[in-house]
């Protein structure tokens, strides 16, 4: 997909040039989002969705399934002033949630 879209825009590069500035960045990625996950300052989202991969050559010889489960996830960042200490309410949380079960129990 890479190569399309650089040929699409006239670039040339070879596919060494793209394998190594693809892995840079792909730690470069990794390095900045362990710094965030570490700063507790994140929200968390996730997404399954499935792709069908069809195939316009038909293949005769192998019989597979052209669906995939795929998982995507984003890091939210936490600003306007958050900080680790506006975190620190977990314990009345539980608190609260347990009070409201113990009241839809008995209701």
């Amino acid at each position: 997909m890479v190569i399309k879209t650089l040929a699409h825009i006239r670039i040339s590069i070879s596919n060494e040039s793209i394998t190594t500035s693809t892995q840079a960045l792909s730690v470069e990625s990794q390095s900045k989002l362990q710094e965030l996950r570490q700063s507790l300052l994140v929200a968390y989202a996730y997404d399954n969705f499935d792709v069908d991969l069809k195939s316009y050559v038909s293949v005769v010889e192998k019989i597979y399934t052209s669906l995939k489960h795929l998982t995507s996830g984003l890091l939210f960042l936490l600003s306007h002033g958050m900080t680790t200490n506006s975190l620190k309410c977990s314990a009345e949380l539980w608190k609260k949630l347990l009070v409201s079960q113990r009241w839809y129990q008995a209701s």
